[in-house]
């Protein structure tokens, strides 16, 4: 992205003092959501640059500061869940194909610890070991993309929360 931002020294000390009135402000409204100091400070980063590309349309300065911190912060949300269970879903995979009959083994014995039903079973196993697409399974069984989503998601956690709790803490322990 390159902005081009004319010098104003008007500007700079405009933006030097909303910086210094605000920038504690935001970074607590960040923190909140965030755990991380490094991010909390990257997404304030991020919140001021947008600020001074757009400092001379905004008229409640405050106001508009929460409202771009508490978006960012959404958006950064996101983007780590899609990483954590892009990274997860993929170590899985990787590892059911390295080796799966122990895979299977391990999953059968948490499906049935855990009393996962056969229609969730059937998702997990297509999705997980078959590398399936959630559309193709919604397809291929009637229900809709969005059951599928739901029913592989909430398995998926309770199958991590069982490994968890038995002492697997990564598939790599398996």
């Amino acid at each position: 992205m390159n902005i081009l931002i004319q010098p104003n020294v008007k500007s700079d000390a405009e933006f030097t003092d909303v910086y210094r009135k605000y920038w504690k402000y935001v970074f607590s409204i960040v923190m909140k959501n965030v755990t991380c100091s490094d991010t909390a400070e990257d997404i304030c980063q991020d919140v001021f640059l947008a600020y001074l590309v757009n400092m001379h349309s905004i008229t409640n300065v405050k106001s508009w500061l929460s409202k771009v911190a508490t978006i960012k912060t959404i958006k950064n949300h996101i983007k780590e869940a899609r990483t954590v269970e892009l990274k997860s879903t993929c170590d899985i995979q990787s590892k059911c194909e390295n080796n799966s009959n122990e895979i299977k083994v391990m999953l059968e014995d948490a499906y049935e610890t855990i009393g996962i039903d056969e229609e969730s079973r059937a998702i997990l196993h297509n999705k997980i070991l078959n590398n399936t697409y959630i559309t193709d399974i919604a397809r291929e069984s009637g229900l809709t993309r969005r059951k599928i989503a739901y029913k592989f998601n909430k398995c998926k956690e309770e199958i991590f929360h069982y490994f968890s709790s038995i002492g697997i803490k990564s598939v790599y322990d398996f």
